[in-house]
């Protein structure tokens, strides 16, 4: 059942915007309000994030923490935090990410076609692990010579010890280990899992080169129960429509490229390139799709701080409009973070493709729909608050009289020791405690008598209606 809200979570927000919704207050206090249609967009990106579930409990907890988030971010716009540079460039590149959702939602989006029978190939898929080793080339030219070669007998790893410089590929023979169906691009996991044991593929377009792929084994799941297998189907379709998706605006973008005119700035390629060496070495998982922001915050600060001096320089123009290293620090955000992982150019290359999109989406007037302009306060909302809470709790001190108040209350366990011989090792104790209780404390403050008057009967309908119709 948590996986079925989940999926219809997703896809009740790429439906059209719900007027009806839009005006349903859930929460009003104070000035502010928050709208059913608010709740929505926020709690799916909660809803999302790996083994948390949908419950009556989560949806509460999660409306009195957008009523906080709200507040906290109101006073960090008092206090003009909102003014500071680097939030503004964040700000501004999550708007163009939006811009892109939406040019998804109205001219890639209408191309999906899925039947039935779609759904159930890639659920039986989804019920497999497939051992698999792979040949990558950058060009289709490459692809094709390569897999006339295995077709006149050379052997998979003699030619993978040609393709790769890896040495882990070049000696395994080019093996991935086991994989889900999940894990890989539509075309790559469609013939992946298409093929019989010990058979080899034609090459396969990817959004990284071509790749020619042999199976070497594979494991099945036991079989589950009917209620299982519908839950299962519909995370299926989603998993399905999210890869047709991304596929289908791969080859828009690339017809786009095509057409486009782009000179590159060789100088300041270098200079980014150099100072991103190194940078990004957590691995890739499964669960990085299921993210909207591809960097954590200590890569996003990393990167930020390495990049900020040149922010102004062009890395590129493109169809005659310049493309900053500020605006490429703004789609790294937003990169797939396979791309960023295999290094600077296969980055750059998705940025280009960003640029353009975005560009297109302001030709097409998208900026204007309503629910960018609520995708983006949520956002500025969301890292206001952020950067508050992170305020509060820097001004955090533990002075003389808090340690002796903590020594005093557990003066029982320390053996007779002295205040002054406990001093030092019970101030980190005090100040951990201190940070922890000055957010809460002061979000009370915030609140003080606020009035405020929240509506859960409007949220639990809504996604208990959700949930009925799957029953």
């Amino acid at each position: 059942m948590h996986y079925m809200i989940i999926t219809l979570l997703i896809l009740s927000l790429l439906q059209i915007f719900n007027t009806d919704e839009k005006d349903t207050v859930v929460a009003q206090f104070g000035k502010h309000k928050i709208t059913l249609e608010e709740f929505k967009i926020a709690y799916l990106d909660v809803i999302k994030k790996p083994n948390t579930f949908d419950s009556k409990k989560l949806r509460e907890i999660f409306l009195d923490e957008m009523i906080a988030a709200r507040l906290l971010a109101e006073n960090a716009a008092e206090l003009k935090i909102d003014r500071n540079p680097m939030l503004q460039l964040r700000f501004n590149s999550y708007k163009e990410k939006c811009l892109r959702d939406t040019h998804f939602e109205k001219v890639v989006k209408p191309l999906i076609h899925i039947e039935e029978k779609d759904i159930e190939e890639a659920y039986s898929f989804t019920q497999e692990e497939r051992n698999i080793s792979h040949l990558f080339l950058k060009s289709e030219t490459q692809a094709d010579s390569y897999y006339v070669m295995l077709q006149n007998g050379a052997s998979f790893d003699s030619l993978a010890k040609i393709v790769f410089t890896d040495t882990v590929l070049s000696n395994n023979g080019g093996s991935l280990g086991w994989v889900q169906w999940a894990e890989m691009d539509y075309d790559l996991g469609m013939a992946a899992f298409r093929l019989p044991v010990g058979r080899i593929s034609a090459p396969v377009k990817s959004q990284f080169g071509y790749h020619i792929v042999k199976v070497n084994d594979f494991k099945k799941k036991p079989l589950i129960t009917r209620q299982e297998y519908i839950i299962a189907r519909e995370k299926t379709k989603y998993q399905l429509e999210y890869k047709l998706g991304d596929k289908y605006a791969f080859d828009y973008i690339e017809n786009m490229l095509k057409q486009a005119k782009v000179t590159l700035n060789p100088d300041v390629m270098e200079l980014v390139d150099n100072k991103l060496a190194e940078q990004f070495k957590r691995k890739p998982t499964q669960y990085d799709q299921m993210s909207e922001i591809q960097l954590d915050d200590s890569e996003i600060n990393k990167l930020e701080t390495s990049l900020w001096d040149l922010r102004n320089e062009t890395m590129a123009t493109i169809n005659g409009k310049p493309m900053t290293v500020g605006e490429f620090m703004g789609f790294m955000n937003y990169i797939p973070y396979k791309a960023i992982y295999n290094g600077f150019k296969s980055a750059f290359d998705y940025s280009v493709r960003d640029f353009l999109i975005t560009d297109e989406a302001r030709g097409l007037g998208l900026g204007s729909s309503e629910k960018v302009k609520m995708k983006f306060n949520l956002y500025k909302e969301y890292v206001l608050q952020t950067e508050m809470k992170k305020m509060l709790v820097r001004g955090v001190e533990a002075n003389d009289s808090d340690l002796k108040n903590y020594y005093e209350e557990h003066k029982a366990n320390y053996n007779g020791a002295t205040f002054e011989e406990m001093k030092e090792k019970i101030k980190p104790l005090v100040l951990s405690q201190k940070k922890r209780d000055v957010v809460p404390a002061y979000i009370k403050k915030l609140i003080g008598k606020m009035k405020i008057e929240k509506h859960m009967d409007f949220i639990h309908d809504y996604y208990d209606d959700l949930l009925n119709r799957t029953n």
